[in-house]
């Protein structure tokens, strides 16, 4: 990759960050930030169920992200009944297909230890579902019908890296 890098004739990236990080291997470095297109996205209405929907997802990577929140995400349902929390399971492939879907593959959930040790698992007002792939983000983010999202960060050389859409 270094290489790579090197031999680029320019190389783009979405943060002021990871210019200087990349400026080491090659001086032509631009920065293009991320956006969204919200034509693609649209809007959705919150669910009108008398409930207040905070959703936290992503994939096990943000395992410590979201040890982050988990405590303030526990005192919230403890001292709020009109709050749902909605998450995304983590994933675990039981058998690697080359070329299939998520959805082709034989998998089980996994949860954030955190999670389990917090009851968050099988509390009443905590909705789990599955993820999905990326190309259908977009839509499958509407059909979770939240109010509030949640992108908890820790301090870090990856997270400093992430876009500016996080």
């Amino acid at each position: 990759v270094k290489e790579q890098l090197r031999a680029a004739a320019a190389v783009t990236v979405s943060t002021p960050y990871l210019a200087k990080v990349y400026k080491e291997f090659n001086s032509n470095v631009h920065v293009v930030p991320n956006c969204i297109d919200f034509d693609n996205w649209g809007l959705v209405k919150p669910l009108d169920d008398g409930f207040i929907r905070i959703g936290l997802f992503g994939s096990n990577s943000h395992q410590k992200d979201w040890r982050e929140a988990v405590d303030a995400i526990k005192r919230i349902l403890d001292e709020y009944p009109q709050v749902k929390f909605v998450f995304n399971g983590w994933m675990v492939v039981e058998e690697e297909k080359p070329g299939a879907t998520m959805y082709e593959l034989k998998r089980h959930f996994k949860f954030p230890d955190h999670f389990v040790d917090r009851g968050l698992i099988d509390h009443d007002r905590v909705e789990i579902c599955e993820p999905c792939e990326i190309q259908d983000y977009p839509k499958w983010l509407q059909g979770m019908r939240i109010d509030i999202g949640l992108a908890p960060l820790t301090t870090g050389r990856f997270n400093k890296s992430k876009s500016n859409l996080k």
